[in-house]
């Protein structure tokens, strides 16, 4: 890190240390700084909203792993194919 002699409102930086409860006021300028840098991250990701998306997630839902879906009945046995019924009999 390189050290740098800047000019700061004592004010500002006062409120952003009691507010973000900041120990010194280099901790100030650098969450100040690092929360400036995410909102530019943040701004360049939302840019990318709407513009498409290549899978099929019709496709995805039906390769699901068949252990996501267990159902445990009443006599406490653990099925986890989707055609199980109430009665215990398959489809």
């Amino acid at each position: 890190m390189a050290r740098t002699s800047i000019v700061i409102d004592d004010a500002l930086i006062r409120r952003v240390m009691r507010l973000y409860r900041l120990p010194t006021k280099r901790a100030a300028v650098d969450y100040a700084l690092r929360r400036l840098a995410d909102e530019g991250d943040r701004r360049k990701m939302l840019e990318l909203r709407g513009t498409g998306w290549p899978g099929d997630l019709k496709k995805m839902r039906r390769r699901r792993d068949p252990f996501s879906l267990i159902v445990v009945d009443r006599r406490r046995h653990v099925h986890t194919d989707r055609s199980w019924r109430m009665n215990g009999s398959p489809l």
